[in-house]
């Protein structure tokens, strides 16, 4: 944190902007959504992470969800809101899987292609930033690949599978659309840590796990659904 400090002051007696400047007016304050291309000269800031961090630390906000950015799209705390407000609303229901109670920070934690997934799901129809499923596409695709490399895997990445194959990011042709290679390694990746034995989680893993019974409830549920998106 004070490190993140120093470095703000030092770039603001630069002439440095620490925030990434719209490509459109979108927002006006600094709880909306900053997201667009940076200029060259900003490029030196680093991380978009170490931005998000730097731009939590200006907003001063009592919010415990931090901003959080996928490349060149940063979301501020109250604009994520809205998109989970958004899709447990409208999205929701139609795949009634997840918990509605759990807040974004947590989707988060959990996964951080699991969160991305909601907000792109969110952002289809959301007509405070029409453009915003626009500019996750890329970044979220590369994101779908950078997660399926990575081993072992977990039942929340089953999870945002399950959301990205009920509803793909748009794409033009179908001999583009990897909606049916996801959906093979939603269900070799659920069959692989176990879900299809809920009760048994130790069977497929090395290490001890400790399940309570939501825990196991949660994994029988989330197995459910993979074979209710398959077969549709």
């Amino acid at each position: 944190m004070a490190e993140l400090r120093a470095r703000l002051e030092r770039y603001e007696r630069q002439g440095a902007v620490a925030q990434p400047t719209l490509s459109t007016p979108l927002a006006t304050s600094e709880t909306g959504i900053y997201s667009g291309g940076f200029h060259e000269e900003e490029e030196y800031l680093g991380s978009h992470q170490a931005i998000a961090s730097l731009l939590d630390l200006r907003s001063g906000s009592p919010n415990t969800m931090k901003f959080q950015g996928l490349e060149n799209v940063i979301l501020a705390p109250d604009r994520i809101d809205e998109l989970f407000t958004e899709f447990f609303q409208n999205y929701h229901p139609f795949l009634p899987f997840l918990d509605p109670t759990e807040p974004p920070e947590d989707y988060c934690k959990d996964s951080r292609l699991l969160f991305w997934t909601i907000i792109s799901i969110a952002a289809r129809h959301f007509h405070p930033d029409p453009v915003l499923l626009d500019k996750l596409k890329e970044p979220l695709n590369k994101l779908i690949w950078q997660t399926v490399a990575k081993i072992p895997q977990n039942h929340y990445v089953v999870k945002a599978f399950c959301l990205l194959c009920t509803w793909p990011l748009p794409t033009s042709r179908t001999s583009t659309d990897p909606t049916f290679m996801l959906c093979g390694l939603m269900m070799q990746i659920a069959m692989q840590i176990g879900l299809h034995q809920p009760t048994h989680p130790q069977d497929f893993s090395r290490l001890k796990l400790l399940l309570r019974r939501e825990d196991i409830d949660d994994r029988l549920r989330t197995w459910a659904v993979c074979n209710i998106v398959a077969q549709t």
